[in-house]
């Protein structure tokens, strides 16, 4: 059995991704549970922004699902480079792959009661890319203090992973945009 402060080599394509997030200067932390079984590593150094956040999580299949937390300025472009390449690296490998999303876009398609160029442009590389929007509802998810309206998002590959149950949440956040809840479901082939 192994002492607390070791971990297992991950497996070559958490290797890999490793040895290209050094490369490239991004810290990376390694884990694994108590089991050994799952092995994650994140990255909240992906951009200089700290917009986007990324960690794979290998399952007792050993299989991974790339989970994101991504955030999308106001005055910038949609998608960032970051996501792109993220999206672009995840179809590459085949991986799974689960975004969510302060987009600050308006888009029926997701929710929004209108549509904006940023929407358009989001939703365009969203086609492009065969992602899925996981939003099921109108409910908004950014209740400011002038406004409301749907700008976070969920997306997701289907390549056996799918997202079930979305919604969002009532419980007070102490945050301008509200809880989203969902499922991720492995082994569903779309």
């Amino acid at each position: 059995m192994s002492h607390e402060d070791e971990l297992e080599p991950p497996p070559m394509l958490l290797r890999r991704a490793l040895e290209e997030a050094d490369k490239a200067g991004i810290r990376v932390i390694t884990g694994c549970d108590a089991n050994s079984r799952h092995q994650i590593w994140v990255s909240s150094d992906t951009n200089k922004w700290d917009d986007l956040t990324v960690v794979a999580v290998k399952d007792c299949r050993d299989e991974l699902i790339l989970l994101a937390s991504c955030y999308l300025p106001h005055d910038g472009e949609a998608p960032t480079v970051e996501l792109q390449k993220l999206v672009a690296t995840s179809s590459r490998r085949k991986q799974s792959l689960v975004v969510g999303a302060d987009a600050n876009a308006h888009h029926t398609i997701w929710g929004s009661r209108d549509i904006n160029a940023k929407g358009e442009s989001l939703l365009n590389f969203i086609l492009m890319s065969s992602l899925v929007i996981a939003n099921r509802e109108e409910e908004p998810t950014y209740i400011g203090p002038t406004s409301k309206n749907v700008l976070d998002f969920t997306l997701y590959t289907s390549r056996g992973t799918t997202v079930e149950n979305w919604r969002v949440l009532s419980t007070p956040s102490f945050s301008d945009h509200r809880y989203i809840h969902f499922s991720i479901r492995k082994g569903v082939k779309a």
